[in-house]
């Protein structure tokens, strides 16, 4: 359930963006970040570290640094 949390809170962020920048597809690219982000965390091995990201918003905003930017 927590992943279900954290995306919810990502689909909330994104809709808020969404809505300020005028985009109606805030929700997907918010989505879309979510899933690539945790492609990229898998594929470096870092599985354990995902459950804490709905826990941990430095921990996920460091992880949104490393791979998405």
């Amino acid at each position: 359930m927590r992943f279900e949390e954290l995306l919810e809170k990502e689909k909330r962020a994104g809709h808020a963006e969404g809505y300020t920048e005028g985009h109606s597809d805030g929700h997907a690219e918010c989505e879309a970040d979510m899933l690539r982000l945790i492609s990229k965390m898998i594929e470096a091995g870092e599985i354990d570290k995902l459950k804490l990201l709905s826990e941990d918003a430095e921990l996920l905003n460091e992880m949104r640094k490393k791979y998405l930017n």
